[in-house]
């Protein structure tokens, strides 16, 4: 069996070792969920990327696989606003973030492009839009291919935000923990109970966090069964 983790840098497991990135995924909460049951793991997550990576390296590996009925996909949607440019200049793949600075881009259209984006468009409702027919996509796709997984918000509370304008009738809520509660996600969650400020970087949770969000999914995932052998 093969736990699948996709998402940004907590998924990552980033600054667990005093180092921002890059992170170490076996110390995060997919590597511990992966130990918990006895899976393999593959890790396609990575500092700063947006649902739009997100998606694209999640349905590459995906298509690819020929055991669906061995994986278990479990997905940590990142913010709204996060997006992936190509960098002519540099040659290689750019993660954009809110507050980014720009001008670290050697290209000037990308940092005008970035700087436009971020003070114009950030959080548009095409943006919204954008986020909620991603994760539609993504469902329906493992569904059909006949893949187990499990959702949730890694760093805002998607649904709790832009996206309680869409009809969330369609997103399997089973299948989507804590789906629509304002403060659902990992990183809102951290923030509630400050757990431990003590780590190097305060960006990115610690070891001991992660254990815990393993124990909430593990201990969801069993009640709801959503791999037939966690009984």
């Amino acid at each position: 069996m093969k736990l699948v983790v996709a998402g940004c840098s907590h998924s990552n497991g980033s600054e667990i070792d005093g180092v921002r990135h890059p992170g170490n995924p076996h110390k995060a909460y997919g590597g511990k969920i992966a130990k918990h049951y006895g899976w393999d793991m593959m890790n396609i997550s990575g500092p700063g990327w947006g649902n739009d990576w997100i998606f694209d390296s999640t349905m590459a590996y995906f298509e690819k696989i020929s055991d669906p009925e061995n994986h278990f996909a479990l997905i940590g949607w990142t913010c709204p606003g996060r997006y992936t440019l190509y960098c002519h200049v540099e040659d290689k793949v750019v993660h954009v973030c809110p507050g980014q600075d720009a001008s670290c881009f050697a290209e000037p259209s990308l940092f005008r492009r970035v700087d436009q984006h971020y003070k114009t468009a950030m959080l548009n409702e095409h943006t919204w839009r954008h986020e909620h027919y991603m994760i539609i996509a993504m469902q329906d796709f493992l569904k059909k291919i006949g893949v187990n997984y499990l959702f949730f918000d890694a760093v805002t509370a998607n649904h709790a935000l832009g996206l309680r304008e869409f009809n969330l009738e369609n997103i399997d809520k089973e299948r989507y923990f804590r789906l629509n509660d304002e403060q659902n996600s990992y990183w809102n969650y951290y923030l509630q109970n400050i757990w431990d400020g003590n780590n190097r970087w305060s960006q990115h949770a610690p070891e001991s966090y992660h254990d815990y969000w393993a124990g909430l999914l593990i201990e969801y995932i069993e009640e709801n069964k959503l791999w037939p052998t966690s009984t």
